[in-house]
């Protein structure tokens, strides 16, 4: 009986002491430093229990965080049985943890109830300015279930807290009811609203490079599953500039896997400048999906310009398959005149998209020029409609691409051979081939119908947006060399038969010999200069020389012209042009010529010294038929004098010579 009176005095003394540790003012506060060290070891913010007050039903406990936060408990609290219905407020800004940095202000209050193995905890109040309630429902240490509603969470504060910088601004609002599963996983369902969005235009140029047009709004709506181990959504997303919609969102979360289909609708292509860097017409719908397992993968498709359009892009690489476009619709999406109508059909392949490795085939068929366009864009009138089909083959590597290209039209076939296109220089080089059937048919182009076959090949380059280029040809069976530079075309052409020229021009043959011809035009002040010399040459008989020989009685189509001269300066439609012809017996200038090449006609006075005999006239009409006409003679004037005097009576010599003077 002794051993258990002392066995009840020990306990009830043990009692004292627990009683006098754990809810007396002095064992509060003994028990505070304890406390206080357990608490710090889950932030990083120096912690200070101000008050703290517990008793065998109740607890009251105020705790300081770096002066700036304060977590109050005050309420019912049973020591024996565990139950408690507790009050709290949760002041804190600027939280800092192991796992977690709160940057911003979290005020909330509510109330825990239950026991220790079955208790409800509920809040309101405000995270980061945002309305918040929340209940989470715990049973034997498992959360059963967890309702968050949060009305205008701030965009930018969310991506301060994930440590990213603030690419947008605007409000979230979340609903969500989720539960956990036996095997510690989520589910149920909730609702995310984006309001107000405005993505930051300098921080994404800055980060990724993207050039967004000012002030990108958007909007956006996005409703969820969590089941275990898998997340199921569907989101639409609208901005002032597109509309992304997603019917099939799936997330697995122990994978990682991510996929999603979408339809992106972009009601104005024309407010997309700023990002793409055109100026494009015109709307688009594009559907596809995005599949992300280590890999990434998308795919894209789209209805389009009367056909249709597919890519695929896969890690570094991607394809790009355009089939039956128009190219009437393709002109009209880029702003351009819809100076061609046709079918493109387009194949790429890119091996590393960071390299820009590639090989592509883009082919147009069923094509024509439009005259009427050409016609506009030429200055030129009635201009026919030009069939063509078009080749074009590009192998781009390191960011150098190399081209060919056959341009096979009514009018004339190009062939751009072994051309380089440096991506980095953006300087263009390369070879071609011209063949034109008939130079007739590009009147057009050159302002006046040349009758003749050309063959021609050469090398070009684009550099600093210049085109230069230079080539040879047997034109006319002569050796011709040429060059453009900057605007400035330039020829020069040796063993030049001058009766080939004449035949080209379709005008008369009037002269035969070879020459040597230069010739410069400037296409950007639309004139020129030439200057034809000629060696050993002899004029055909003519309505000049039949003239000519009915006067004086020298033929001169069989006097052969050592040297001969013809200079011209050509503006607009407008030629200025002399002519210098030496003879071993006469010789020929005119000077002050001019061609209307518009009107098809001439005008020219000439001088003809034929040893001591002279003959000036002149020659106007079309070109394809002139008159020459004799104006005046010394030598006709003393050769009529004198049949005066011998013929004519003394009395009347004197009148005919006034009279002849008259006559000029």
């Amino acid at each position: 009986m002794k051993y258990i009176l002392w066995f009840l005095g020990f306990l009830a003394l043990l009692f004292c002491v627990v009683y006098a540790v754990l809810f007396t003012n002095s064992g509060n506060n003994f028990l505070k430093p304890y406390i206080q060290k357990e608490i710090q070891k889950y932030v990083q913010n120096r912690v200070v229990v101000e008050s703290f007050t517990l008793k065998t039903n109740f607890i009251d406990m105020e705790i300081l965080l770096d002066e700036k936060s304060r977590v109050i408990l005050n309420g019912d609290f049973s020591i024996f049985d565990m139950k408690f219905d507790i009050n709290y407020i949760l002041a804190l800004k600027d939280i800092k943890t192991q796992q977690l940095n709160i940057d911003g202000i979290v005020a909330l209050k509510g109330k825990a109830i239950g026991h220790k193995n079955a208790f409800k905890i509920d809040a309101q109040g405000e995270i980061f300015n945002a309305k918040t309630l929340l209940d989470v429902d715990v049973v034997q240490n498992s959360i059963q279930s967890i309702n968050i509603d949060t009305k205008g969470l701030h965009v930018e504060k969310v991506l301060a807290l994930l440590n990213q910088p603030i690419y947008s601004k605007g409000f979230i609002d979340i609903n969500a009811n989720l539960a956990p599963t036996p095997q510690m996983k989520l589910k149920g369902d909730g609702k995310i609203n984006i309001s107000f969005g405005q993505l930051n235009q300098k921080e994404i140029s800055k980060s990724f490079g993207i050039n967004l047009p000012p002030n990108f709004t958007y909007r956006g709506d996005i409703d969820f599953v969590v089941d275990k181990d898998q997340v199921q959504a569907k989101s639409t997303l609208i901005s002032n500039l597109f509309k992304l919609d997603a019917e099939n969102v799936i997330y697995e979360i122990p994978t990682k896997k991510f996929y999603t289909d979408y339809t992106l609708s972009i009601p104005s292509l024309g407010a997309l400048e700023e990002l793409l860097g055109v100026s494009l017409y015109g709307n688009l719908s594009v559907v596809g999906d995005v599949i992300l397992d280590k890999d990434l993968k998308i795919n894209a498709y789209s209805k389009t310009l009367g056909g249709e359009v597919k890519a695929s892009m896969h890690n570094q690489t991607a394809s790009l398959h355009v089939k039956d476009i128009y190219v009437s619709e393709l002109l009209k999406m880029l702003k351009q005149e819809r100076y061609s109508n046709g079918v493109l059909n387009s194949n790429v392949e890119v091996s590393n998209i960071k390299n820009l490795d590639f090989q592509s085939l883009t082919n147009i068929k069923e094509a024509n020029i439009d005259g009427d366009v050409l016609g506009k864009l030429l200055e030129k009138n009635s201009v026919a409609n030009i069939p063509y089909t078009l080749e074009l083959r590009a192998n781009g590597r390191n960011k150098m691409v190399q081209i060919s290209s056959v341009f096979d039209s009514a009018v004339a076939l190009l062939k751009v051979l072994e051309t380089n296109y440096d991506m980095d220089k953006n300087h263009l080089y390369g070879k071609y081939d011209l063949h034109v059937e008939s130079l007739e048919k590009l009147e057009f182009i050159i302002g006046q119908k040349l009758y003749a076959k050309l063959d021609t090949a050469g090398e070009f380059q684009v550099k600093d947006k210049k085109l230069q280029l230079q080539g040879e040809s047997d034109f006319l069976d002569a050796k011709t060399n040429y060059k453009l530079d900057d605007g400035l075309f330039e020829l020069q052409s040796n063993e030049l038969l001058v009766q080939n020229i004449s035949k080209m021009l379709r005008y008369p043959d009037v002269f035969e010999s070879y020459s040597s011809l230069n010739g410069a035009y400037d296409m950007n002040k639309k004139e020129g200069n030439f200057s034809l010399e000629t060696v050993n040459g002899k004029l055909t008989n003519n309505q000049l020389t039949n003239l000519v020989s009915a006067l004086t009685q020298f033929d001169m189509s069989q006097e052969v012209y050592k040297t001969g001269v013809l200079k011209g300066l050509l503006q607009e439609k407008k030629l200025d042009y002399s002519l210098g012809l030496e003879g071993l017996n006469s010789y020929m200038k005119i000077e002050n010529g001019q061609v209307d090449l518009a009107k098809e006609s001439i005008y020219g006075k000439f001088e003809v010294k034929i040893k001591n005999k002279d003959l000036n006239g002149e020659i106007k009409g079309s070109l394809a038929k002139p008159k020459v006409s004799i104006n005046s003679s010394e030598y006709i004037k003393h050769k009529i004098d004198k049949a005066i005097d011998k013929n004519v009576p003394q009395e009347w010599r004197e009148p005919a010579k006034e009279l002849l003077k008259l006559l000029g």
